[in-house]
């Protein structure tokens, strides 16, 4: 008889108020912390990293305004002769005006907007590269007056002081690398706070050499903003160290505890587990983790826009609303298969949280989850979710498991998709430190029974996954040793 899923909770978002949670999602994990500036998305979700970036957009636009306000002999435009240099103005009014705006963006939780802002820092960035060029190229002098005498109106010598080429092309082209270095935000987000602050260093170390070429007296206070900034860093780097030991801790024990059940497993079934891998590569063909995505709304793989060599996503399809609406729609069938397979394949009956049955049913995975989940894993690649629906299998041996592997192959109303060899976690060479000791198989299935068929190609081609778990595994597993790893987890920052 067939079954209906249950429907997702009330307080779950869908339709534009999960498209808005998207765009305005905040990593309110209390265990996160500090480790946030350092995972994957850096200062996206880096809170400390906003105001830096917030600072030095201030830094820049007060350079433009400076000379746009007639203040030529404030700050190093004025103090080099570069405010008669239109694309230098230019250049640090896009950068401040841009940088403030995308850090604000973060701030108000708006962080959907705050990536394409950058493209304006790194036009900026180059066109003060640009403009550092032209001026070796045609080795412009600084029409600084101070630089001229009072007297007779002529200009200092390049030895007596008047900057010249590469000595007046040196601001321009450190502003520029700076700027551009915002690509570092883009491609390498986990390092961006370090870039930031060594970034600052290098750029005051910049002027406090410039001063010493002009012959003005060393002022080591230039080094104070900077210095903090790094302090800052260097404490956030540490309690991102303490955080990653505070992890290990947490799931050290019951790393131990599954290694017991894995030990004796290898010991007693070593020739089912031989089984099991033959059965795993003659039925599933590998494919990297990277290229498992989603389809789109019209059903073909959906596609994010491709930057510098990795997928950075801007607009993509599907959007989080789609693949959630399709995921409802979906999953009841999933659960229904799955009731059927425990009715078929050798399955034993399990506790999950109080329920002792052959079967559990599972709700989509929350919207809460898949945020943090797309942004701290996926590089905000929504087409990567391919786990909201799911189901779980236990079976009592290794050799059941294989059986029901085979089977679960073999059926015509599923179609198995290729996968990671680490989604075959009893493999003899599989790394269990990975998991934290815990082992199991994953399976990527589109559904394919008549119903799903008529929803359209969308629902056919939607990716779910099927878990087949170990008893003697599972059961540790419900003894508090999941909710350890979900907060090592969210500890490193994953």
């Amino acid at each position: 008889m067939a079954t209906v899923a249950p429907a997702p909770p009330t307080h779950d978002l869908r339709g534009p108020a999960l498209d808005k949670a998207f765009l305005k999602w905040d990593d309110s994990s209390k265990d996160a912390g500090a480790s946030s500036v350092f995972g994957r998305q850096g200062v996206w979700v880096g809170k400390p990293a906003w105001y830096v970036l917030w600072l030095l957009g201030l830094w820049w636009f007060f350079d433009a305004t400076y000379c746009l306000v007639n203040q030529p002999d404030v700050g190093m435009f004025g103090q080099w002769g570069l405010c008669h240099s239109p694309l230098m103005i230019l250049a640090s009014l896009l950068s401040g005006l841009a940088t403030i705006a995308s850090s604000t963006a973060l701030m108000i939780k708006y962080r959907g907007y705050a990536k394409p802002l950058l493209f304006i820092v790194i036009f900026a960035g180059c066109l003060n590269f640009i403009h550092s060029l032209l001026i070796l190229a045609s080795h412009t002098c600084s029409t600084d007056p101070s630089f001229q005498n009072s007297t007779t109106k002529e200009w200092y010598t390049e030895a007596a002081g008047r900057p010249c080429g590469l000595q007046l092309a040196l601001i321009p082209m450190a502003y520029g690398l700076c700027q551009i270095g915002a690509l570092f935000f883009l491609v390498a987000p986990q390092h961006s706070f370090l870039q930031v602050t060594g970034g600052l260093f290098l750029y005051n170390v910049g002027m406090v050499v410039g001063n010493i070429a002009k012959g003005a007296t060393i002022d080591f206070g230039l080094f104070g903003g900077c210095c903090g900034f790094i302090v800052v860093g260097g404490f956030l780097k540490w309690k991102f160290e303490e955080a990653k030991k505070k992890a290990q801790a947490l799931t050290h024990q019951d790393y131990n505890k599954y290694r017991c059940v894995w030990e004796e497993t290898l010991k007693a079934h070593a020739n089912d587990l031989k089984v099991l891998e033959n059965v795993w590569a003659e039925k599933i063909s590998v494919l990297p983790k990277s290229k498992k995505r989603q389809p789109g709304r019209k059903g073909t793989e959906g596609k994010p826009i491709v930057f510098i060599g990795r997928k950075w996503v801007i607009k993509q399809d599907p959007t989080l609303s789609e693949l959630y609406a399709m995921a409802d729609q979906v999953n009841p069938e999933l659960q229904t298969k799955c009731q059927q397979w425990s009715e078929v394949l050798p399955c034993c009956a399990s506790d999950h949280k109080g329920n002792m049955a052959k079967f559990h049913r599972g709700l989509v995975k929350k919207s809460e989850r898949a945020l943090v989940k797309v942004y701290r894993s996926y590089d905000e690649d929504i087409g990567r979710l391919c786990d909201l629906c799911r189901c779980s299998l236990v079976f009592d041996s290794v050799a059941d498991l294989a059986k029901g592997l085979e089977m679960i192959c073999d059926d015509q109303e599923i179609e198995v998709q290729s996968c990671n060899p680490l989604k075959q976690r009893f493999a003899i060479a599989y790394d269990d430190k990975i998991s934290a000791g815990y082992r199991d198989v994953q399976l990527c299935v589109k559904m394919k029974t008549n119903t799903v068929v008529h929803m359209g190609k969308a629902a056919e081609n939607h990716l779910c996954e099927v878990q087949l778990h170990l008893k003697a595994f599972y059961e540790k597993k419900g003894d508090g040793g999941h909710d350890n790893y979900k907060i090592a987890r969210n500890l490193r920052g994953a």
